[in-house]
């Protein structure tokens, strides 16, 4: 009976543990790993390099009318 207690003791000393572990990494290791690497992959993505397009504005689409023909031409 008595090594019952006592594994029951470590078993409930471990998850503590564990739990504390968890809760540190998470609030405290994960944010500075997550900053770390989303500035480094920012910096060295090489899909913004090739990106050089500048013209981002609005295209101005010229609707048919009823007496317009296919092509455009009135």
């Amino acid at each position: 009976m008595n090594k019952k207690k006592e594994s029951s003791k470590k078993r409930k000393g471990l998850y503590v543990i564990g739990s504390i572990a968890l809760a540190v990494g998470g609030f405290i290791a994960m944010p500075k790993i997550i900053d770390f690497l989303s500035t480094k992959m920012y910096r060295t993505n090489p899909a913004s390099k090739k990106e050089a397009d500048d013209n981002w504005g609005p295209e101005i689409v010229r609707r048919e009318k009823k007496g317009d023909k296919p092509d455009g031409e009135l």
